[in-house]
């Protein structure tokens, strides 16, 4: 609550600094169809993606977009744990810090910082919350406002919950933060960012394993470890457009990712014997990056050129403890890019992308990605979507050199391959949307039964496919989500073959419009999978194949209700753990929560 309520001070005086000093929009009115913020992103090409945020809320989102419990989620059991997503396509990977890919959900990643485009002072506040007993809450805060030329904002975003361990009174919490600026002055643009990610989780080890489990009474494996988790930086990027054709873009970024594991007690019954240190555990590793990005473009008529130069410098190294055969290690990686994007022919948009490593541990990587757009019909409400992708990448440094309390390694692996194509057709007038994709993975790395990283030397494929459609008879709406994917590994890749996920709520307006409201359940279903293991002490997901889990239907009622500017949210989860099995897991030994309720509300504000 102290985090609450200091939060709503520092929004309350944004509120009235703004009140003071605003800058009024000519002839602005409030009118539904008034959007008066942009969100800038920049894209793979080096330039700036733009979409439109409607800040009267003429749709109300049913699920905040960052709470993935719309599909099922690999996780332990709470929010804000180590996660993973059950689409095995869709998972994200950092190629030079793999700590970090357990929480790329939750955290800032320097290639996805938002700037913030508005005339007047704008700020969004969303808030969760969940029972006394699970002691989740989630927030997350947006200001940005504009003083002459400059516009500047904040985005804070945090993430508590209890430890499922009965015994320890921390929460394990998850705060990111991102300061930005932007300036204009003529064809001279500045965009500048600050960002920070903590992560703190006391780690509990799962539960002993017992015939009965119950959450009052079963024992925890551990209670005194703790991963800590930090991923912070700057992003400086100016850039001058001359005769309307060429642009000049130069970009510094600045990165530091570190992970911490500590025990004040060891526990060699649940970890085996301690390699080291015979008291205490205290493994940390960090990286280190700075990079320095020089760009040309140049616009044509049927798209832009964009030709860049990188140089990277990567530090790798242990900061702290009792490592003993590596301090650190220092490299260099160059590398060009080539970029044509907005390549439009009549119905046919376009880009291609490439890579390719000049020197040190790097050298040879390549990456190439294309993809089309076919529009088939002239408001582009129906149009095709291709995507064609080849990287050769070296693998991160820690999956080939580890020195820890518990677990070491040294690896000598291949440079691992991803060819990937994907395809879907949509059609948005009937709200329909059908695509799958093809992976080719070769010198595929994982965690093996004993959690020691391993290199598949066969290929392996993966295939899927799915399918979206909404179904709207006012005021009945039925969403519904098919996925299929199947592997010729499923003793490396542990993902369930089929995933379906849909709501049905209804949609109306009381009090003569006033109010808007959304009433009905949401609801995912798997079918049987091998769980995944976690490893604290190294923060990962390996595979043992011995465990099923699955096959088993999760519900959630919910309702929500725009007033106004302020939506307000009620959920009960997983409803069906009352009648149902209660304790279900998709990680062995770390329970998903039983039935709880949940409480929120989104409320922004303009001038």
């Amino acid at each position: 609550m102290k985090h609450l309520l200091l939060f709503f001070i520092i929004t309350l005086s944004f509120h009235l600094y703004s009140q003071k000093n605003p800058e009024k929009v000519e002839n602005e009115t409030d009118d539904t169809t008034k959007l008066i913020v942009e969100k800038y992103v920049f894209n793979k090409f080096g330039t700036i993606d733009t979409s439109a945020i409607d800040t009267f809320q003429i749709y109300i989102e049913l699920l905040d977009n960052y709470e993935k419990d719309y599909l099922p989620v690999i996780n332990l059991g709470q929010i804000g744990t180590p996660s993973l997503n059950i689409i095995f396509s869709k998972r994200k990977e950092f190629k030079d810090f793999m700590f970090l890919n357990p929480y790329i959900e939750y955290i800032f990643i320097p290639k996805d910082l938002s700037f913030y485009k508005t005339n007047n002072p704008y700020t969004d506040i969303k808030y969760i919350g969940a029972s006394k007993s699970k002691e989740q809450q989630r927030m997350d805060f947006i200001h940005t406002q504009s003083v002459g030329t400059h516009k500047f904002g904040i985005e804070f975003k945090m993430t508590t919950a209890r430890n499922l361990a009965s015994e320890s009174k921390q929460n394990s919490t998850i705060n990111n933060l991102n300061f930005w600026y932007h300036k204009q002055i003529k064809n001279y643009n500045i965009y500048a960012a600050i960002y920070s990610s903590n992560i703190k989780r006391p780690e509990n080890g799962g539960i002993i394993d017992t015939p009965q489990y119950d959450p009052e009474t079963s024992l925890y494996q551990i209670q005194n470890a703790n991963n800590s988790i930090i991923n912070r930086g700057f992003i400086f990027r100016h850039y001058y457009s001359f005769n309307e054709k060429y642009l000049i873009q130069h970009c510094l970024n600045y990165n530091l990712s570190a992970r911490t594991f500590s025990e004040s007690k060891l526990n060699s019954e649940v970890f085996g014997q301690p390699l080291i240190a015979q008291q205490e555990t205290f493994d940390s590793v960090s990286f280190k990056s700075f990079d320095n990005t020089i760009s040309f473009m140049k616009k044509h008529s049927f798209g832009n050129m964009n030709l860049s130069f990188t140089n990277k410098l990567r530090n790798i190294y242990y900061f702290k403890g009792y490592i003993y055969d590596i301090s650190g290690e220092f490299h260099t990686d160059n590398f060009l890019s080539l970029s044509i994007s907005d390549l439009k022919l009549k119905f046919l948009h376009s880009y291609i992308k490439s890579d390719y490593h000049l020197t040190d541990r790097q050298k040879g990587d390549f990456d190439f990605l294309s993809g089309q757009n076919i529009y088939l019909n002239k408001n582009n409400s129906t149009y095709i979507n291709f995507l064609e992708k080849f990287e050769r990448y070296t693998p991160d440094f820690f999956y080939e050199h580890y020195n820890g309390n518990y677990e070491s390694w040294k690896k000598s692996f291949s440079k691992s391959i991803k060819i990937f194509f994907e395809t879907n057709i949509n059609f948005e007038k009937f709200n329909f949307h059908i695509g799958g994709n093809y992976s080719i993975l070769n010198n595929f790395i994982y965690f093996d039964s004993v959690a020691q990283p391993r290199q598949v030397q066969a290929n392996i494929y993966l295939t899927t496919v799915w399918a979206k459609k909404i179904f709207r008879f006012k005021p009945f709406v039925f969403d519904i989500n098919l996925i299929w994917q199947k592997n010729n590994h499923n003793e490396v890749l542990n993902v369930p073959e089929f995933i379906a996920a849909g709501s049905f709520y209804l949609d109306f307006d009381v009090f003569k419009g006033a109010a808007h409201i959304h009433i009905g359940f949401s609801a995912n279903y798997t079918s049987e999978f091998y769980m995944y293991s976690y490893r604290p002490t190294t923060g990962v997901f390996y595979v043992k194949n011995e465990r099923i889990t699955g096959n088993y239907p999760i519900a959630n009622l919910f309702f929500t209700a725009r007033i106004k500017r302020a939506t307000i949210i009620v959920r009960f989860d997983h409803t069906n753990a009352m009648l149902l099995q209660p304790y279900y897991s998709t990680v062995e030994n770390y329970h998903l929560n039983d039935y709880y309720l949940r409480f929120g509300v989104r409320w922004w504000f303009k001038n």
